[in-house]
């Protein structure tokens, strides 16, 4: 249809952000090591709103550094009132303590959001029982949960075997196994894709998912403190389709989800 790129103002949420640890870990890169500079950098972007985890529980191998992660987490939600999302991180290696850990975010702390779980960051695996339980009781809190993973066949069995807990597919998916991804996320529906990581500047993908899957299945997300926002909110801007579904991307998508937890 050759729509114009818009350029309104909008209400934008991101459903990936990582926080610097205290330690100042960022992943490598050379990002700041400051939280203020993290909403400093969400505001000239436009966003409004992120689910952030923190570097320093994503990373971790043992539970005292998840939850000290986690409750780094909590105090960057208190100390931005209706900025940030909470979301944690627990371990399928500590399966007793991450259970609890679980229980206390969900229970106390109202945390409805689970993840952006990295096993290859926490080196741990998803096809195992432990991993199985840490999800079944997730889906028993009802909590959205969100993984980084390249086994779409083994996502696709947890988001078949948990109906009625959102599952969201970190990344967009490279050349080799984008097609897989699209379609798992079309055909299961409790999956979605959030938009983060490099994929973005790949030509015609974004608009696969959506074409495909749909732009219900498709939410907004950065992967800061890894990629730069921006880019992210101008390639939404750039899609040519109707502004109603870019408000979906951008922020309604994410926001059903989160009501409906």
């Amino acid at each position: 249809m050759n729509r114009k790129p818009s350029r309104r103002r909008r209400t934008i949420i991101d459903a990936h952000v990582h926080i610097p640890g205290s330690n100042g870990d960022v992943l490598g890169w050379p990002a700041p090591t400051a939280l203020a500079e993290t909403v400093a950098a969400l505001d000239r972007a436009g966003i409004r709103q992120a689910v952030i985890t923190s570097v320093r529980s994503t990373v971790a191998k043992d539970m005292q550094e998840i939850r000290a992660g986690n409750r780094e987490m909590l105090a960057a939600v208190a100390a931005y009132p209706g900025r940030f999302i909470g979301a944690c991180q627990v371990h399928p290696a500590f399966l007793a303590e991450s259970l609890a850990e679980l229980e206390t975010m969900r229970r106390e702390h109202g945390i409805t959001w689970l993840g952006e779980l990295c096993g290859y960051l926490g080196n741990y695996q998803y096809d195992t029982p432990e991993f199985a339980q840490v999800i079944a009781k997730a889906a028993e809190l009802n909590m959205i949960v969100q993984i980084h993973t390249t086994d779409i066949p083994g996502l696709r069995k947890l988001a078949d075997a948990h109906p009625q807990t959102p599952f969201i597919l970190a990344h967009m998916g490279g050349r080799d196994d984008h097609k897989a991804r699209v379609q798992a996320v079309k055909e299961c529906p409790n999956l979605y894709v959030d938009i983060s990581g490099s994929d973005i500047s790949r030509v015609g993908i974004l608009e696969a998912y959506i074409r495909e899957a749909g732009p219900d299945k498709v939410l907004f997300a950065t992967d800061w403190i890894v990629c730069d926002p921006g880019i992210y909110v101008h390639r939404v801007n750039w899609l040519d389709i109707p502004e109603a579904d870019k408000e979906k991307i951008f922020h309604g998508n994410v926001e059903r989800l989160l009501t409906r937890s």
